[in-house]
C-alpha cells in the first residue's frame, strides 16, 4: 500500500493544476464578446423566470411549506437510519433493508478528511 502523505500530496497537485487550467479557459471566455451577449440575455431570462417563480411560490404557499415538513421529516428519519444502522453494524450485526420491491439495500460507508485548523 503506497503512503497515505504521497497520495495526498499528488491529490494537492493535481488541483493546483486544475485549477489553473480552469483559470486560463475562464479567462479566454470572457474576452470573448459573443459569450458577454449571451450571459446578458440569460441574466435578463433568468430574472424573469424569478418572478415567474415568485408569483407561483405565493400562489402554493400552503403546499411549500408541507414540502419543506416533509424534506425536514426525511432528513431527520435518514439520520436516524445512519445512526442505526452504524451501530448495528459497530456491533457486528448485518445491516440490510428491503424496500417494497423486495430489493435488498446495504450500508455504503465513507471516509472524507477534513482541514484541521
Amino acid at each position: 500500500m503506497r503512503d497515505i502523505q504521497e497520495i495526498f500530496n499528488r491529490i494537492l497537485e493535481a488541483k493546483r493544476e486544475k485549477n489553473s487550467l480552469q483559470g486560463t479557459y475562464k479567462d479566454a471566455i470572457t474576452n470573448l464578446a459573443e459569450y458577454k451577449d449571451l450571459t446578458d440575455q440569460i441574466a435578463t431570462l433568468q430574472t424573469k423566470k424569478k418572478q415567474i417563480e415568485n408569483a407561483l411560490q405565493q400562489q402554493f404557499a400552503t403546499e411549500l411549506a408541507r414540502l419543506d415538513e416533509i424534506k425536514a421529516h426525511i432528513k431527520g428519519d435518514s439520520q436516524m437510519l445512519s445512526d442505526i444502522a452504524l451501530t448495528m453494524f459497530m456491533k457486528g450485526e448485518t445491516v440490510q433493508i428491503i424496500d417494497q420491491q423486495n430489493r435488498t439495500y446495504e450500508p455504503k460507508f465513507n471516509v472524507a478528511f477534513k482541514k484541521i485548523e
